[in-house]
């Protein structure tokens, strides 16, 4: 919806290849960043909301971690 703001995780990844091989549709998406887990925790305003729990998770599977489901 034009003028609304949202923020969305779609992908939890270690690249093989150069970022710069990446291909966005413009139509689609305003802008996109590589975030550390920090910094993906600290765009959220409240630690305890689900989504920086789904964040959490996805940075633990990429590291190997079990996770509760």
């Amino acid at each position: 919806m034009k003028g609304s703001h949202s923020i969305e995780v779609v992908y939890f990844a270690q690249l093989d290849s150069a970022e710069e091989m990446i291909k966005l549709n413009l139509e689609d998406h305003s802008t996109s960043g590589w975030f550390t887990e920090a910094e993906a925790v600290s765009l959220n305003h409240n630690d305890t909301d689900d989504e920086v729990t789904v964040i959490k998770k996805g940075f633990a599977l990429l590291r190997g971690e079990p996770i509760a489901c």
